[in-house]
């Protein structure tokens, strides 16, 4: 049995090695969102015309019969990367999986495989990229998700490229009262639904913002999203703060990645939360699950006056939770709420029929979700974490769900 354990983990091992190097070739995506006038094209400019080493291409869409956005990138720019820039108008993004975007990203990468062929012509060998990734640019009332999606739905799209990572600009002047703002009945605020999305967050313009409102507007984002990291910078004056390969290096939707931050929030005491606990960064009511036998937990949750019925929800179980029961959840939830959840992550515990224990990974947006096995759970006492990230979440009815699972 253990030679048996040892080889199925010398297989795995020498698969982790493979997924790496596949993902290593594919050219990684960063979807760039934020509202309007938080600063998108500003960036943008920088990105296209500092000398940072690094190419890039970039696909622009804007709401409307003229591209105003396209007009605004700078002339000499323009002239230098013109045929890295893409425009798509008549239409918002985020309304559906668009076949101009996939063969706008299929032509960029056309375009670099004959300048590899190319540059392999002339030079025999050359082990340059020819391209380091590609920029989408959504409008400012864009939802994120249906651009992610697209780069899972398309099979080539799929096989040649990867998402990086949501890339969300926030106006830190006008940010809390664009929360406020007036819509309709039912409508989501984009604002929050951008920062629900975010992997990274570059709080904009903080040079305009006294420190107080700078403060409020991280604890308000914190709320949304309980994870997503956050950078000051002031892109209009001081643009070269910004660190690019930083800034465009996430790989947030990597099962590797979502499993090696999730090890070290539990490697931090303070963060570990105890048996069933569910914590809550969003708003609703104060909850204490249904916690069994096995321990008593609390909800702990962070109010902001800005209701945007958006927020974070977080569970952690010290048991192992049965495969199929645990699918069945998690189906039933994508199917329910599919448009409202946002982006979820977790590493599970699972155990399977034949009684075996094993490490699972699962990461997604909206109802396109990837759950693969990452090795047997050896060595530490059974423990499941899952994050979700979306707008009018069930807290305690999910949590009696997954209580159920074990």
């Amino acid at each position: 049995a253990e030679a048996l354990r040892e080889a199925r983990q010398a297989l795995e091992d020498l698969e982790l090695v493979e997924r790496q190097k596949e993902m290593k070739q594919k050219v990684p995506v960063t979807v760039l969102t934020g509202f309007l006038g938080a600063g998108k094209t500003t960036l943008l400019n920088y990105i296209l015309k500092a000398r940072h080493g690094f190419r890039y291409a970039v696909i622009e869409n804007e709401v409307g019969q003229i591209g105003i956005d396209n007009q605004l990138l700078h002339r000499s720019t323009m002239q230098r990367t013109s045929e890295s820039v893409i425009l798509l108008d008549n239409g918002c993004l985020c309304c559906t999986v668009r076949s101009d975007l996939v063969e706008a990203v299929k032509q960029i990468l056309l375009k670099a495989d004959t300048e590899a062929a190319n540059s392999t012509a002339a030079r025999a060998e050359t082990d340059a990229r020819v391209l380091d990734g590609i920029l989408i640019e959504t409008t400012g009332l864009a939802d994120p998700g249906p651009v992610c999606k697209t780069f899972y739905a398309d099979p080539e799209l799929r096989m040649r490229t990867r998402v990086d990572g949501v890339l969300t600009l926030v106006d830190t002047v006008h940010f809390l009262q664009q929360l406020q703002r007036d819509r309709s009945e039912g409508s989501v605020n984009e604002s929050a639904q951008q920062v629900a999305f975010a992997d990274k967050v570059l709080l904009n313009k903080v040079d305009a913002a006294g420190l107080e409102q700078v403060a409020k507007v991280e604890d308000t984002i914190r709320a949304m999203n309980g994870i997503c990291p956050m950078l000051r910078c002031s892109l209009a004056k001081r643009p070269g703060e910004i660190q690019l390969d930083e800034l465009l290096s996430m790989e947030s939707f990597s099962l590797e990645k979502v499993l090696e931050e999730l090890q070290e929030d539990v490697s931090r005491p303070s963060k570990r939360p105890k048996h069933g606990a569910h914590v809550d960064h969003g708003h609703g009511d104060h909850g204490h699950g249904d916690h069994g036998d096995h321990g008593h937990g609390h909800g702990e949750e962070t109010k902001f006056r800005h209701d945007t019925g958006v927020g974070t929800c977080s569970f952690v179980f010290h048991k192992p939770l049965v495969l199929q029961r645990f699918t069945q959840v998690m189906n039933a939830l994508r199917a329910e709420h599919a448009v409202d959840l946002y982006r979820y992550k977790g590493v599970v515990c699972i155990k399977e029929s034949s009684g075996l224990l094993r490490r699972a990974v699962l990461q997604g947006v909206h109802d396109m979700c990837e759950f693969e096995p990452r090795g047997d759970w050896t060595n530490s006492p059974p423990l499941s974490q899952l994050v979700f990230i979306g707008r009018k979440l069930d807290k305690e009815k999910w949590h009696k769900l997954f209580e159920k699972v074990g």
